[in-house]
């Protein structure tokens, strides 16, 4: 497909840019998604992670969160073999941290202090 110059278009010559990068482009450009991802190395309580879960689950739908996996790993290739992943997707990384940093979602955090080692991050996707 050729501009108007006649030059090929920059999508059909192997360019990356994201759609609305480009001038000539009558699509919008798109934020970039945000995604929460916890890593839980041990679980020394259970019943505290059960608790954490019924104030955080709510608090994180309430923030836009959309869980898209919970639990152990179909299979792992490097790492910690059956470590509890969480993967959560947001509108952007800026709604992930302001529901990361949101009262309900720290009133739930204070019940896993001591109950569970774990990672968190929050990452933008790409495209």
């Amino acid at each position: 497909m050729a501009n108007r110059e006649g030059k090929p278009h920059w999508r059909d010559a192997g360019d990356r840019r994201p759609r609305g990068s480009d001038p000539n482009s009558i699509h919008p450009k798109q934020m970039a998604k945000g995604y929460w991802i916890t890593f839980y190395h041990s679980v020394r309580d259970p019943a505290r992670l059960a608790e954490y879960g019924a104030l955080a689950v709510p608090a994180i739908e309430a923030g836009g969160g959309r869980f898209l996996s919970r639990g152990p790993a179909a299979r792992t290739f490097e790492g910690v073999e059956k470590q509890r992943t969480v993967l959560v997707e947001f509108d952007s990384v800026a709604r992930a941290v302001q529901t990361y940093q949101s009262p309900q979602y720290q009133a739930a955090l204070v019940l896993l202090k001591g109950a569970v080692e774990r990672d968190v991050r929050i990452v933008e996707g790409v495209g």
